[in-house]
């Protein structure tokens, strides 16, 4: 009986031992798998150093692993511990109870691995900033417990698994920077507590996912930024009023703003920059009293800026930029004293600057460019204390610099293309934060101020297109951090200071257009730094000075319209390997081009015009790498100059260069175009031989112009290559034959001349060559068809007709006469009656007269005998 009565007992502690045997057991399995993962698919250890067996009972005690009362593994956290690897050998069904599992910021790579389904009680899911690549799992919809997953920042791609609309408990998710494509399925519809929700910088496309605000989410952060969304935004978004955060921006969302987004009163951020959006602001965006950020840049919207907008009292940031909005600013903008940042440029805008713009001296950054603002500047700016960047160029404001010497914090100050006018004030020396001084095209006088040379931490110094004369001090050699210096079309003369040749920082030196006057040969310096670098219309003398050979990273060289003389220096095409733009037309330069500019693989325009070159072209012009492709805007090599604040401003190498070319025969300035430039002008020199065929294979070229020189023999017959040629002119040479069928294919060309030569036969029928005015052929004698009036042999006016219009050409030609006797009589009589009319109507004279003008072209070519 005793041993019956001890059997429940036996059996238990039994029981007992087996789990603790069964726990021992799991908890081995859980280590092994963990130290077998880390055996197999990572490199080294990084926070994982801890994971060993040796001087341990279980993995409760290893560094980022947290275990459960029984001992069991629930938490595994190795965030941003430099670990290299994949998933693929950890062995999931091995961890049954993992609640958290945070691998973010590390190295590691491959296909998520399905096996991950098993972990049915996980909770959190951090995979983020590796390099994950391949589609989701199919099977992901099996987490069920899942409340946070964020794969953001790796390369996965594929569509979203329907499936995910099975994690039914899920509150945050992320899917940011990947390659995802494809709709965002409607299944997501079912996850009802979904609060945050970022899809941006992915291909997601289709439209706007409605389904993601409908039903009674909760959802208080919405980021489908950076995608390839179309059609219109749903009015419905507006009853979405938990939304605090609604991220849309560069997509391609069409049509209006939903008024009804100003049922958000809880909504802070609203980013829709970068889109196709139209119509006005409605004026329902200012009941989004809660309302912080607003981004509108880059759409089309017209119309006003909305005054309920302005009086928004949370409101820190304005960015409206890139529109086509117009109309004046509420005058009470920025009274609620919290603007931190208003970006109104490239609109139409007019009248005054608002007057409380800077109440509670909050605002730090101003951009109104390229508007028509109009008016005095102190009265809207007196109390920008904390402004540090302003950029008010393109306008028509009007004022002295001396208001701005009170500015301290100023970092950036742009206020060309204005009104300006006077001295620039020696106070602005005071101005020790200043890294961006832009005041060209305004009305000032006088010297540049030595004591902007206090200004050590200035990067970019613009004054040009100013009345600004005497010499270019010396001092500005001390700003050692300059590297932008534009002093351009002013009224400079003197020497160039030496020391400017040896500035380390320099990347653009302008210097155009004043009266400096020096022998080049004698300038003695390094250029390592230098990148784009204009001396032209000045009175610069000599050879091209050797020390220019040190400047490997020019990729601009512009010596126009000086006294230069002698030979071009072979070494241009071997020591300025990055050279993209040469440019030393009008100087007394003369002898042979030297064929090793051949070598310069980046060039895309060359101007060596209006010299006294002797010889034949190169045949080895025809191998400009970059003259045989068509350019595609950023082009890699070309300078760029970053300047970064708070708020990611950039202005680049190009704002401070141009160039003046003969386009299409017309001059043009070209700025930041001139990357899409390709063109080689030598014209007007003493170049014979023929044109060599080479030149054809160069199919980028945009212009071509050999005229004025002494060119002889055929145009080649390849001409049709040239297939982006806009722009060519061959005239004033001895080149004889046909004009080549080839040129046929010149469909883009706009402006062609072919003038004075000695070319013969029909001009060839098609394309752009009829449509042409005479003056491209004029000088040809042996030239015939259209549009020259000649018609050559065989034409619809054959020798028979001919014979039969001469006998009755005297019968026309009296007829001719006594009609345009009486059309003349009328118009007599009629003149004065309607010029005194005209006299006392402004609105009428300029139609009129145009009208008489091609009436009277009409006549003429009616009553021609």
């Amino acid at each position: 009986m005793e041993n019956m009565h001890l059997q429940p007992k036996t059996i238990i502690l039994a029981f007992l031992i087996s789990l603790s045997f069964l726990k021992t057991t799991a908890i081995k399995t859980e280590a092994h798998a963990l130290l077998r993962w880390r055996s197999i698919d990572i490199d080294g250890e990084g926070c994982t150093s801890s994971w060993s067996l040796v001087n341990s009972t279980g993995p409760c005690d290893w560094s980022g692993v947290r275990c459960n009362h029984a001992g069991s593994v629930i938490s595994i956290t190795l965030y941003d511990c430099n670990i290299y690897g994949m998933l693929r050998g950890l062995d999931f069904s091995a961890l049954p109870n993992i609640e958290h599992l945070n691998f973010g910021s590390n190295n590691l790579y491959g296909f998520i691995p399905s096996t991950i389904s098993v972990l049915a009680k996980l909770v959190t899911l951090d995979l983020s900033w590796n390099y994950f690549t391949g589609p989701l799992p199919l099977n992901i919809g099996n987490l069920t417990e899942l409340n946070y997953l964020d794969f953001r920042g790796n390369q996965l791609n594929g569509t979203i698994p329907t499936q995910l609309g099975s994690c039914i408990k899920l509150s945050e998710l992320y899917l940011e920077y990947n390659q995802f494509i494809g709709p965002i399925p409607p299944s997501l519809s079912q996850l009802k507590d979904l609060t945050k929700f970022n899809a941006s910088v992915n291909q997601f496309s289709g439209s706007f996912p409605i389904f993601l605000l409908q039903n009674g989410t909760r959802l208080t952060y919405l980021d489908l930024s950076d995608n390839q969304f179309s059609g219109p935004i749903p009015l419905d978004v507006g009853n979405s009023t938990e939304l605090e955060i609604l991220e849309l921006s560069s997509n391609s969302f069409t049509g209006q703003i939903p008024s009804s987004l100003g049922f958000l009163n809880k909504l802070y951020n609203l980013s829709l920059n970068n889109n196709f959006l139209s119509g006005e602001i409605p004026k329902q965006l200012g009941n989004m009293s809660a309302l912080e950020f607003l981004n509108l840049n880059y759409n089309q919207l017209e119309g006003t800026f909305p005054t309920a907008i302005s009086m928004l009292s949370s409101l820190s940031f304005i960015h409206a930029s890139n529109n086509n909005l117009s109309g004046v600013i509420d005058p009470y903008l920025g009274q609620n004293g919290h603007l931190k940042l208003i970006n109104l440029s490239n609109n139409s805008f007019f009248g005054e600057l608002p007057t409380h713009i800077c109440k509670g001296s909050a605002l730090e950054v101003l951009q109104l460019e390229n508007n028509q603002f109009s008016g005095p500047l102190h009265t809207c700016l007196r109390n920008c204390s904390s402004l540090f960047f302003l950029d008010l160029s393109n306008n028509y404001l009007r004022g002295s610099l001396r208001f701005f010497t009170i500015k301290p914090n100023l970092k950036v100050l742009r206020l060309s293309e204005n009104n300006m006018f006077g001295n620039i004030p020696a106070e602005f020396g005071n101005l020790t934060a200043l890294l961006h001084l832009a005041l060209g095209s305004n009305h000032l006088t006088s010297k540049i101020p030595e004591e902007l040379t206090r200004l050590r931490s200035l990067q970019v110094l613009e004054l040009s297109n100013n009345f600004l004369s005497n010499s270019i001090p010396l001092h500005l050699c001390r700003m050692k951090y300059l590297e932008v210096l534009d002093i351009s079309m002013n009224q400079l003369s003197g020497r160039i200071p030496s020391c400017l040749w040896s500035m380390d920082a320099l990347k653009v030196l302008n210097l155009d257009s004043n009266k400096l006057s020096q022998r080049m040969h004698s300038i003695v310096g390094h250029m390592t730094s230098i990148q784009s670098l204009h001396l032209s219309n000045n009175k610069l003398t000599g050879d091209i000075p050797l020390f220019l050979k040190s400047g490997s990273n020019l990729t601009v060289l512009d010596l126009r319209n000086n006294i230069l003389y002698g030979l071009v220096p072979s070494w241009i095409g071997t020591s300025l390997p990055l050279l993209r733009v040469l440019c030393l037309s009008s100087n007394r330069l003369s002898g042979k081009i030297p064929p090793e500019l051949s070598e310069l693989s980046f060039l895309q325009l060359i101007d060596l015009s209006h010299n006294n070159f002797t010889g034949p072209i190169p045949k080895s012009f025809g191998s400009f790498k970059s003259m045989s492709r068509r350019q595609e805007g950023n082009v890699d090599g070309w300078p760029d100059i970053n300047f970064i604040h708070n708020y990611y401003e950039k202005y680049i190498i190009w704002d401070f260069v141009y160039e003046v070319i003969d386009w299409k025969g017309i001059e043009f300035s070209f700025t930041k175009t001139l990357l899409l430039m390709n063109g080689i002008d030598l014209s007007c020199n003493s170049l014979s031989d023929e044109i060599p065929a080479e030149l054809m294979t160069l199919k980028g070229l945009v212009f071509l112009n050999l005229s004025g020189n002494n060119f002889i023999g055929n145009i080649p017959e390849n001409i049709g290559n040239l297939n982006l040629l806009e722009s060519l002119d061959l005239s004033r040479n001895t080149i004889s034959g046909s004009i080549p069928i080839s040129m046929t294919n010149l469909t883009f060309l706009a402006f062609l001349n072919l003038s004075y030569n000695e070319l013969s036969g029909t001009i060839p029928i098609g394309s752009q060559l009829q449509i042409l005015t005479a003056q491209s052929f004029i000088g040809n004698e042996g030239l015939c068809g259209t549009p020259l009036s000649k018609l050559c042999p065989g034409d619809a006016m054959s020798t028979e007709s001919s014979s039969k219009n001469a006998h009755t050409s005297d019968k026309n030609g009296e007829e001719r006469i006594w009609l345009f006797a009486f059309v003349c009589l009328g118009f007599i009589s009629g003149f004065w009656l309607v010029l005194g009319v005209l006299f006392f109507n402004k609105s009428w004279n300029y139609t009129y007269f145009v009208l008489v003008d091609n009436m009277l072209q009409h006549m003429m070519k009616l009553f021609a005998i």
